[in-house]
């Protein structure tokens, strides 16, 4: 009939070895479908697995290779050269391959100034020659000329950052403007600020006259009460702002380094020598808290009433700090004392207790802990002094 011939092709199409009439009953048991029956291994396929499984678990674990002693390396065959090296070009610590070793950065980064292609080695001698040739012009043009002792070169350069020649780098930018007095208005009832400017005036005075070779008298401070002697001046009023001061510094290995000190992190302690006028002999350095970076363009003008400048004064508005009292003054720096130094910070309402610094005179950064065993001045986390954000001091720091 019809119905069996249909039955008879789709069992075909299906590939089922069972033709069955659709009068055939249907043995009893639960129904699976094609998906169901398609995604079941079959026992064969189990064994396999199964075999598979256990020859895995039958191999051997990896075992490293043996290696023998050698001689035959560059180390060895160098040791021979070593008192004859140092003897030519001093100890291995003064000086560094890095400058070699670091060489293949160039090509490599010329390399993505050329097509890529074929021919990429004559584009990169092409890259070459022309940057020797742009050298040999600034030279010609620009003759080198011996850098000054200080800070005053202030390029916006790479150069200018990684030149050991410079003492420090503070950046050229002039954007972050302040006037000084309506920043003194403005934190009238903060305490940082009671004796900002007078302080900023006395401590830029002597920088100024040695700027214009003028002889400086220590013991005079300024007075701007009295009409007929120096004073310094700001142009514009203006008090400008910079977020970044990099220190150059030697290391113990002779090496030339860079600090980079932003007052707006902890990264912003630094290190002095003690000035050669100061009473304190117990010890040779004195420590700091970076609040800011700023520079003015300060002008001067003699008992005379004549003006000259102005002048980029750079400066660092600090907090200092001090010998711990609880460590007396004979076991500082001495055999008997073989602890780390403990400093704290004066009262905020000491004369001394913010001033002034050159950074010239900066050393290096330092890091300064808290010693955590103390406790900390105020519980509550309040500040007394917004600008010194004195909320986060503790009684006493570990100089680490």
């Amino acid at each position: 009939s019809e119905i069996t011939v249909a039955s008879v092709t789709h069992a075909a199409a299906s590939g089922s070895g069972v033709v069955k009439s659709v009068n055939d009953p249907v043995a009893p048991g639960p129904a699976t479908s094609d998906a169901t029956q398609a995604g079941t291994p079959s026992s064969g396929q189990k064994t396999t697995q199964q075999e598979t499984a256990a020859g895995a678990d039958t191999k051997q674990p990896l075992r490293r290779k043996a290696k023998t002693f050698s001689l035959n390396t560059y180390k060895f065959h160098a040791i021979g050269d070593y008192a004859s090296t140092i003897q030519t070009f001093g100890t291995v610590d003064s000086y560094s391959t890095e400058t070699g070793e670091l060489e293949h950065r160039v090509p490599k980064g010329n390399y993505k100034r050329t097509s890529k292609k074929f021919n990429f080695q004559r584009q990169l001698v092409q890259i070459e020659r022309r940057q020797a040739r742009l050298r040999r012009i600034e030279q010609s043009v620009e003759p080198p000329t011996d850098r000054p002792q200080g800070g005053d070169i202030h390029e916006d350069s790479l150069a200018s950052f990684v030149d050991p020649g410079v003492r420090y780098h503070i950046g050229v930018s002039e954007h972050l403007k302040q006037n000084i007095r309506l920043f003194l208005r403005d934190n009238t009832d903060d305490v940082a600020t009671a004796n900002f400017y007078l302080d900023l005036q006395s401590h830029l005075l002597p920088r100024m006259k040695q700027l214009l070779m003028i002889p400086h008298d220590n013991s005079i401070s300024v007075d701007p009460r009295s009409p007929n002697q120096e004073r310094v001046f700001f142009k514009s009023d203006a008090l400008y702002r910079h977020n970044i001061l990099r220190i150059n510094y030697t290391t113990y290995d002779v090496r030339r380094s860079q600090d980079i000190i932003n007052p707006n992190t902890d990264h912003r302690d630094i290190m002095l020598l003690q000035p050669a006028a100061s009473t304190r002999h117990d010890h040779p350095y004195h420590y700091a808290r970076i609040l800011g970076v700023y520079h003015v363009n300060a002008i001067y003008q003699g008992p005379d009433g004549v003006a000259h400048g102005p002048n980029r004064q750079d400066f660092m508005w600090v907090r200092w700090f001090e010998l711990s009292p609880d460590l007396p003054a004979s076991a500082r720096w001495s055999e008997q004392h073989l602890g780390l130094d403990q400093l704290t910070f004066p009262p905020l309402g000491r004369r001394d207790a913010f001033g002034f610094v050159d950074p010239s005179d900066i050393l290096r950064s330092c890091h300064i802990i808290p010693k955590f065993c103390s406790t900390q001045r105020h519980s509550d986390g309040i500040s007394l002094s917004g600008l010194a954000q004195d909320g986060k001091d503790w009684f006493t720091y570990y100089l680490n």
